[in-house]
């Protein structure tokens, strides 16, 4: 029987793929965010488009919207145009919201790939990693507080005492890489 031995830090380990995800999560969060952030502004544009008119905005609002009818219920559909009928100030907060969600995950992307970057490289107990860690730890909170996510939250506090012994740990490599 063979046993597969799996490597969590350094070149061709856990780690480096977990690095190679984030990279390409946090570059592909930016045009999937503007994408989200787009097709959420022209569906809950105001009155309901029946023909596409001259602008090119116009046309890919009623395209957008054409497409999402065809895949609605009548229900869904009643309740899409309560949804246009909204005051414009809810239908801003809406996006607001949407585009700070996009935000604070694009940060937690980034922290853990900076993070992941240094396990990928055996750095592994030293105070980069200890910020990296709280960093990503309040962002999570902000995340999760902003999401009413209790699990979130949780996570987050788990990720300040992982910090707190990330921060021990930096203190004694420090120490042994000094004696020895």
């Amino acid at each position: 029987m063979m046993k597969l031995k799996i490597k969590y830090l350094g070149n061709k380990s856990l780690s480096s793929v977990m690095y190679g995800f984030l990279v390409f999560a946090h570059y592909g969060m930016i045009p999937a965010s503007i994408a989200v952030l787009c097709i959420l502004w022209f569906a809950i544009l105001p009155n309901p488009i029946s023909s596409p008119g001259d602008s090119f905005l116009t046309e890919l609002q009623y395209m957008i919207q054409t497409e999402m009818y065809n895949d609605m219920t009548k229900k869904e559909i009643e309740e899409f145009r309560e949804m246009q009928s909204m005051h414009p100030a809810v239908r801003s907060i809406v996006i607001l919201y949407v585009s700070v969600l996009s935000i604070l995950i694009f940060f937690i992307i980034g922290e853990a790939k900076k993070l992941f970057f240094n396990f990928k490289k055996n750095i592994v107990f030293n105070d980069i990693n200890v910020k990296h860690l709280i960093r990503l730890s309040k962002i999570q909170i902000a995340l999760s507080i902003f999401t009413f996510d209790i699990l979130a939250f949780i996570f987050s506090i788990i990720l300040l005492i992982l910090s707190a012994v990330f921060k021990s740990g930096a203190e004694l490599q420090e120490e042994h890489d000094l004696t020895v």
